[in-house]
């Protein structure tokens, strides 16, 4: 390589050139480069719903009915949606997974699940990127306009609409894992208006506080975690993101019994110990209502973990945030901060506001007139919703 780069001798200028045609593929190359973006997998839950379908599962839960009408209706809406679905899908295969769960096979082998749900039909697939989820976007379509066809809709009552990332996006740096679970802690705007609002079954933190004092419980753990003296069961010093996954679930989670199950939060690690498997859900988001705002919602995730690498990549550790007490902040000025929260997780993340904030659940919150103040490199502006 010696030769080539600096006898310009033999060939004269085209050597140089060549050879530096060569030493730019090498350091370009995509498997190479350091700087590629690195590519997560991701899982999704849709659920959809009908009127007959939540009156009469509400019968049954609240009222005590016993005769069972949801169950077979709930049966007869998830045949009649995959029936559909599968009309709709040239080429596709049928696989029945268990009762009440069957799943359609495209022919490149990769599947959409249909199953019934409390309340619901929900839908799972295949886990995928971001980049393969745009190019899948034309069979979710069909799934959508399928769903509507029998009388079905986005479910926004009964359910939410959560995202899985791969641990693995995690793997070999548990400084990132940290870095992501304090920042999503401290962005309890997500779980408290912004991108859903349900408490009892994707709780922030924050709402957790004055009943289990999970804040406190949490900044406990992450100060062990930064002094090093965070220990597993077996003594251990915490240095992989699967051993602080495990730890944040059994040490933070479960010591937050908000509802019925340790996993009714906003952020749940509950799967931090399936293998390859292993995911943690973001629980806090709303029902999509089409496939387009699932995208949209993926590029926001992905853009947050962009920013948060490069801050690890730095050896930052992202501070935790101090407990904000809504009730003494007032109704007014709480709704301003969650707004103003929102905008700094998205123009942080290098992604354009205008885009986003159709996003915003409440519809309180999207009226609003606020005055926010931009990230540095950026004019103050004033957003009206």
């Amino acid at each position: 390589m010696k030769t080539l780069l600096f006898n310009k001798q033999e060939k004269g200028p085209q050597v140089f050139i060549l050879s530096l045609m060569v030493f730019m593929a090498l350091v370009f190359h995509p498997r190479l480069s350091k700087c590629q973006a690195q590519e997560h997998l991701w899982g999704l839950e849709f659920t959809f719903s009908s009127n007959e379908l939540g009156d009469l599962y509400n019968e049954e839960k609240f009222f005590n009915n016993t005769d069972f009408k949801y169950r077979k209706v709930s049966e007869r809406v998830h045949s009649e949606l995959v029936a559909v679905v599968e009309k709709n899908c040239s080429g596709c295969q049928l696989k029945l997974v268990s009762e009440g769960a069957s799943q359609v096979v495209f022919p490149d082998r990769y599947w959409i699940q249909i199953a019934t749900d409390p309340g619901v039909i929900e839908i799972q697939a295949k886990p995928a990127t971001l980049k393969q989820y745009q190019k899948l976007k034309a069979r979710f379509d069909i799934l959508f306009e399928s769903a509507a066809q029998i009388g079905l809709f986005p479910d926004t009552f009964m359910s939410g609409g959560h995202i899985h990332v791969g641990l693995a996006a995690f793997k070999n740096n548990p400084l990132l894992l940290r870095n992501f679970l304090v920042d999503f802690t401290n962005h309890f705007e997500l779980a408290e208006g912004i991108l859903d609002l349900n408490p009892k079954n994707a709780s922030s933190l924050r709402m957790q506080q004055d009943e289990f004092g999970a804040l406190d419980r949490f900044k406990t753990f992450i100060e062990n975690f930064d002094r090093g003296t965070l220990l597993s069961k077996n003594h251990k010093k915490i240095e992989s993101s699967e051993a602080l996954a495990k730890q944040y679930y059994d040490i933070v989670q479960q010591g937050n019994l908000y509802g019925k199950s340790a996993r009714y939060q906003a952020l749940n690690l509950q799967r931090h110990n399936k293998g390859q498997e292993s995911t943690i859900e973001i629980r806090s988001i709303r029902t999509q209502a089409s496939f387009d705002e699932f995208l949209q919602e993926l590029t926001l995730f992905e853009g947050r973990l962009k920013y948060l690498k490069k801050l690890t990549d730095k050896k930052i550790r992202i501070p935790l945030e101090d407990y904000v007490n809504s009730s003494k902040l007032g109704t007014k000025k709480f709704d301003k901060l969650l707004v103003e929260k929102f905008y700094r997780y998205v123009t942080e993340s290098e992604l354009r506001w205008e885009e986003y904030k159709p996003l915003i659940y409440l519809e309180e919150l999207r009226r609003k007139k606020i005055e926010l103040n931009a990230p540095v490199k950026a004019k103050s502006c004033q957003i009206y919703f």
